[in-house]
């Protein structure tokens, strides 16, 4: 097998079962579709899909094998998958760490009891309700072997378990606003309070980051005026990413325009509850295409990549 250096991680030069000095007597012991099958399937388990695709299309395997070796590849993934598990947890168990991990839970408990969010899914499997208080959800997943329990979540949830860290005060957050400098965000993805959204427990700010700016910090505290507020919200984060024609109303730029009441605006997002829409937003404007009428979808999809400098 010969490699080119400069050739992607997934492809081959030549024929990856050819070597030098092989006979064409000994390339035809074994029918050549099996040798090629057999290249394919050691290749599958530790390549993406995408590779897999081009490994089938270099050694010219048929479409219906190609599907049926994404499908072999799957299967031996999760078994591996399940052998590691099975070995981290039996690390995860060994005393010294079992201690360590037990004293880590312990003082988890008594310093954020009270700040605990645990999503319901999980709640409804462990046979928790929702209201229930912070203490006694700790202590469904602490169980009578946290270690066991922390294990599950974590294979069950395809190592997706996350957590909220609490680490900012008010007062660090007031003052971060009042800097000149600051612009803002909301950080995770678009989300909807429906469907398979409601599965993960996003921060507040997913669903309300910009109305909690305009309503709580400008309007009723009073800690920068409506005008710099808009400002950070567009011009600034425009301009520190040098994107091309956003971020302001001005003849010849896109027209990205939300038109929301200064009176009303206000965020209702919370960390037991996220999935909750900000209220006082009327319409929203994409590239000039009315997504939001009335505070109502239109099902337009009128949005696009923005690329910025960095793109060639």
């Amino acid at each position: 097998m010969t490699r080119d250096e400069n050739a992607p991680a997934d492809s081959f030069d030549e024929d990856p079962l050819d070597s030098e000095g092989d006979s064409a007597e000994k390339k035809g012991f074994v029918p050549d579709f099996v040798r090629r099958m057999a290249w394919a399937g050691l290749g599958a388990v530790f390549m993406s899909e995408e590779g897999i695709r081009r490994l089938a299309g270099q050694l010219k395997l048929p479409k219906e094998v190609l599907g049926t070796l994404l499908h072999q590849a799957e299967k031996t993934k999760e078994e591996l998958g399940r052998v590691v598990s099975d070995e981290v947890r039996k690390l995860l168990q060994s005393d010294r760490i079992r201690d360590e991990l037990l004293k880590m839970i312990a003082g988890m408990v008594n310093k954020y009891a009270s700040h605990v969010v645990v999503r319901k899914a999980i709640l409804d499997r462990l046979g928790v309700d929702e209201t229930a208080p912070a203490e006694r959800k700790i202590a469904a997943l602490r169980g009578p072997n946290p270690i066991d329990t922390a294990m599950a979540l974590v294979i069950e949830e395809d190592s997706r378990v996350g957590c909220v860290s609490f680490t900012m005060s008010e007062e660090t957050v007031r003052r971060q606003i009042g800097w000149p400098g600051v612009s803002f965000c909301s950080d995770p993805a678009s989300l909807a309070p429906g469907g398979v959204f409601l599965r993960s427990t996003p921060p507040p700010r997913a669903y309300g980051s910009f109305a909690r700016l305009l309503g709580k910090y400008t309007r009723d505290e009073g800690l920068i005026s409506l005008a710099e507020a808009v400002r950070r919200l567009a011009a600034l984060p425009a301009d520190n990413l040098r994107l091309d024609r956003r971020g302001r109303l001005r003849p010849g730029h896109f027209a990205d325009v939300v038109l929301f009441d200064p009176a009303t605006v206000r965020d209702h997002a919370t960390f037991d509850k996220p999935h909750q829409y900000a209220t006082g937003v009327r319409d929203v404007l994409v590239n000039g295409v009315a997504v939001l009428r009335d505070g109502e979808h239109t099902g337009a999809t009128p949005g696009r990549v923005v690329d910025g400098p960095g793109r060639t």
